[in-house]
């Protein structure tokens, strides 16, 4: 997408012989002086700061990401994932949401949305997610099925049971 002059599968390569946090950033930063606005390197970056313990320089290296307006689907997802770990769910949530503001009406885009919301036990927005999918292709029973587990993660459970036995009831068969 960004047409870059690195090889970044050799930069990993070469990266992950390198055990020490303290050493591997600079050799990251040799890789990015060849291509410095490559939203690639960036990421990885932030995710060794942030692996480092340096949360605050990652998440501004994160910020400037998103202020650039450099982020694809791929990246948001790994800043989302950066700053969950650091423990900033508001920011990861938000971050995570672009997945969805580049195709709103994706549905493939908003499972996506969901599962990662879910795999963060983040009921209430992976339940959101979930009820436009299910009300996209209502004879889908995983959808609906998705819909009962993060339905009964938020407390939901009287609806998760009801989706639950009726997604049993034969009117999802072909």
């Amino acid at each position: 997408l960004f047409g870059s002059a690195v090889r970044w599968d050799l930069a990993d390569l070469e990266l992950s012989a390198i055990e020490d946090l303290d050493e591997r950033i600079p050799a990251l930063q040799k890789w990015m002086a060849r291509a410095p606005q490559d939203p690639n390197g960036i990421i990885r970056l932030v995710e060794l700061l942030a692996e480092a313990g340096r949360r605050d320089e990652a998440l501004s290296l994160g910020r400037r990401l998103r202020e650039q307006g450099l982020m694809t689907l791929k990246i948001a997802r790994q800043l989302g994932d950066v700053l969950a770990r650091a423990g900033l769910e508001g920011e990861a949530t938000r971050t995570y949401s672009e997945i969805v503001e580049f195709d709103p009406k994706n549905t493939a885009s908003r499972r996506l949305l969901g599962d990662i919301y879910l795999s963060r036990s983040w009921f209430e927005p992976a339940y959101r997610q979930y009820a436009s999918t299910a009300e996209a292709a209502p004879s889908d029973p995983l959808r609906w099925l998705r819909l009962a587990t993060a339905a009964a993660g938020a407390g939901r459970v009287d609806e998760a049971l009801r989706l639950r036995t009726e997604t049993a009831v034969p009117r999802f068969a072909p």
